[in-house]
């Protein structure tokens, strides 16, 4: 039976002006009478690779037994103008690209957060998905939400609808230099639901996952991932994963073939004010389908394809 592989490296840096890293907040011995009360840790959740960065102070009220809270948010619309479109794109839109709400409780033993809100996901190569059907047919008006148990500051526990360990990447337009997501990031998973562990030792942290893969609620994926921070300016990954059983779910959010795939990511990523750079080497083997040999045939004359034009 043919078996393709996918093989690319991508580069990417940006310049910007990240400005210093939050520090922890202070004590609430010098907190004027009524005011809300300090953050205490930067909010790191959504991830973002700049030059956007979370928000040190954000609202915050006390929920009872599920606070305090903290909340932060993304608005932001783009704009596109494209030639050679696909079949039904169009020349020009303007879009709502994120009206998105971040809650979060990171700290204490019982942690969560929730991403909810709208959102679309531009990639080059695709046909736009406009702001609705992206929102209803990728992850939902909720595309994030987890909850945590950290008995200690090194080890935790995880579960719910989870950003993927996979990629250099974010999936949303906010959280990346380049708003546009390219060819490695479309054989990457972005969200799935499953459960996670995750232990820090020193410079070293280590995660590992099972979960639904591209968000196919069929619960055969591993993942794993290593990070080594050299220091506060470098950092090395190390992820793997891929689809132990086969499965056949084939949607939006869920392409058949990179839903059966195995996956390899080294990445390396340089980020000290005002300069950021990432780079990364990314690896997929996909086997043939075994369903309709008509379209296993085209599949590999399109992997093939993209490997001669990433390599």
């Amino acid at each position: 039976m043919k078996k393709g592989i996918i093989a690319g490296a991508a580069t990417a840096c940006a310049i910007s002006w990240i400005g210093s890293p939050p520090t922890r907040a202070e004590s609430g011995n010098d907190q004027p009478a009524g005011s809300q009360p300090a953050a205490p840790t930067a909010m790191t959740t959504p991830t973002m690779n700049g030059p956007l960065v979370g928000n040190p102070n954000p609202i915050s009220f006390d929920a009872g037994p599920f606070g305090p809270v903290y909340m932060t948010g993304a608005i932001s619309g783009l704009g596109l103008w494209q030639n050679n479109i696909s079949p039904g794109d169009q020349h020009s839109l303007a879009s709502l690209s994120n009206g998105q709400f971040f809650f979060q409780k990171p700290e204490g033993l019982f942690q969560y957060f929730i991403q909810v809100g709208a959102y679309t996901i531009p990639s080059l190569g695709t046909p736009y998905v406009n702001t609705p059907q992206a929102t209803g047919d990728f992850f939902g008006p909720l595309p994030v939400a987890y909850l945590r148990l950290a008995p200690t500051s090194t080890f935790s526990i995880e579960g719910g609808k989870l950003p993927t360990l996979i990629g250099a990447g974010y999936t949303f337009s906010f959280q990346n230099p380049n708003i546009e997501h390219g060819l490695l990031w479309n054989q990457e998973p972005a969200v799935s639901r499953g459960g996670q562990l995750n232990y820090t030792a020193g410079p070293l942290a280590l995660s590992f996952s099972l979960n639904d893969g591209f968000y196919s609620n069929r619960y055969t994926w591993l993942t794993g991932s290593a990070t080594y921070t050299l220091d506060s300016a470098n950092k090395f990954t190390l992820v793997a994963g891929g689809n132990y059983a086969h499965t056949t779910k084939s949607t939006l959010a869920t392409p058949l073939f990179q839903n059966n795939e195995t996956i390899l990511n080294l990445i390396y990523i340089h980020n000290s004010a005002p300069w950021a750079f990432a780079t990364g080497l990314q690896f997929t083997r996909v086997p043939a389908s075994p369903v309709d040999w008509c379209v296993d045939v085209s599949f590999d004359r399109w992997w093939r394809d993209v490997g001669e034009l990433q390599l």
